[in-house]
């Protein structure tokens, strides 16, 4: 992760990283007042409610104006939170009505969004962390969407990008219960927050402001956004496999999908000391145990 944020930065002209007056849409990005929710995680939020969205429907969604919403969902189309896999035509034959879903990255943002906070287990002047008490709070940042929400999400976005952890989410909720959710919720959390890429607003003002065509613009950002998701799924397959090696099972833990995730994983850090493997081999020969399931 550290190796494509220092990359991208060394593409770009230190005395222009901080220029930000005009992105790549030609908005004025203007300076954000304090809110108790961040636009983009209304956002999210509303489209892992509704996985797609049309731009008009959404203030009613997130309590924001058309303004903002057209405003942010601009900036989050260019950093990867979100894309349009389609257009329809107005009813009134009117403007195309743009239809708007959560990526990858979008959904780990969100997730993490939701992750309890350390504040959140001290009570009395002492630190009290029970796996119960997360889970409650957990349930509590998520509401009023339910883990039934998000599981169907999950599923939905695994099914669109082909991952098999989200893909699985019903099996492993089966299996693992709310626990689950809870190891997903930490692996976004970490992946996140260790992801030092710079956005890619500021990548495509840069090169706008040093004469670049936009359609280069958008062919340099649909590259970094790809390489940046590749990026990101492989470090969430980590984190995720060494939450879910911690996480008691129960019933047949045979899933033939997941094991192939994680072998492939496997045999990408087998180089690192035998230390870090020890959970992903118990948790693959966890996943072998048992005879096969249909899945």
């Amino acid at each position: 992760m550290r190796f494509f944020g220092s990359f991208l930065r060394c593409l770009i002209p230190q005395q222009l990283i901080s220029i930000n007056d005009y992105n790549i849409n030609g908005y004025v990005t203007l300076p954000r007042t304090k809110q108790t929710i961040k636009p983009e995680l209304r956002i999210l939020k509303a489209l892992i409610k509704k996985p797609e969205q049309e731009q008009f429907r959404m203030p009613k969604e997130t309590g924001l104006s058309y303004r903002t919403i057209l405003r942010t969902l601009k900036t989050m189309e260019t950093d990867g939170l979100v894309n349009e896999p389609r257009k329809e035509n107005s009813e009134k034959g009117g403007k195309e009505k743009k239809i708007y879903s959560a990526t990858f990255k979008g959904a780990l943002i969100f997730l993490k969004s939701i992750a309890p906070k350390p504040e959140n287990y001290y009570a009395d002047n002492s630190y009290h962390y029970t796996p119960e008490k997360a889970n409650k709070i957990i349930i509590n940042n998520l509401a009023p969407l339910t883990t039934g929400t998000i599981a169907c999400f999950l599923e939905n976005l695994g099914n669109q990008i082909d991952f098999p952890i989200f893909k699985q989410i019903n099996w492993l909720e089966e299996h693992y219960g709310i626990d689950v959710f809870r190891a997903i919720i930490s692996s976004a959390k970490l992946v996140i927050g260790n992801d030092k890429s710079p956005s890619f607003n500021d990548i495509a003002d840069c090169m706008l402001i040093q004469g670049k065509k936009i359609e280069e613009i958008k062919m340099t950002i649909k590259e970094f956004q790809m390489a940046n998701s590749c990026l990101l799924r492989e470090a969430f397959t980590e984190a995720f496999a060494y939450e879910l090696s911690h996480l008691t099972g129960k019933g047949d833990l045979y899933n033939r999908a997941l094991e192939e995730l994680f072998a492939k994983l496997i045999s990408k850090i087998e180089q690192k000391n035998q230390s870090t493997l020890e959970p992903l081999n118990y948790l693959i020969s966890t996943l072998k145990q048992t005879k096969p399931s249909q899945l």
